[in-house]
């Protein structure tokens, strides 16, 4: 009896570790199916990084390039404005609304540049 009980035990710690070794295998194929995945997500995050960069680089060029219109069209407005003190005129309304908003415009691009410039990419 003692045999028959030691052959049993044996059989079932075989049987024991074939479903371990099942459970390796499957465990070994997710890992593997996890490892194509997250290969795939990191491809798929540094396309993204690449697009953002250069769409934050022409973002940044565009509010310059508007910024050095803005600088440049309230310098014409500087010297419109001395011409006509020149001759003992003042600026109409409309062109002091409009020199105004300009310089908003250009306080508002500085701000933005800023803020781009604090993007570390």
């Amino acid at each position: 009896m003692n045999t028959q009980k030691s052959v049993y035990n044996k059989l079932f710690k075989e049987e024991t570790q074939l479903a371990s070794h099942e459970v390796n295998l499957s465990t070994l194929d997710q890992l593997l199916t996890n490892y194509i995945s997250a290969t795939k997500r990191e491809k798929e995050s540094a396309d993204e990084y690449l697009i953002l960069k250069t769409d934050v680089a022409r973002a940044k060029q565009r509010i310059q390039d508007n910024l050095l219109i803005s600088e440049r069209t309230i310098e014409q407005f500087n010297q419109f404005e001395k011409s006509a003190k020149e001759l003992g005129l003042g600026l109409p309304s409309d062109v002091q609304k409009n020199l105004d908003s300009l310089k908003k415009g250009v306080s508002t691009y500085t701000k933005y540049i800023k803020n781009l410039n604090s993007i570390k990419l």
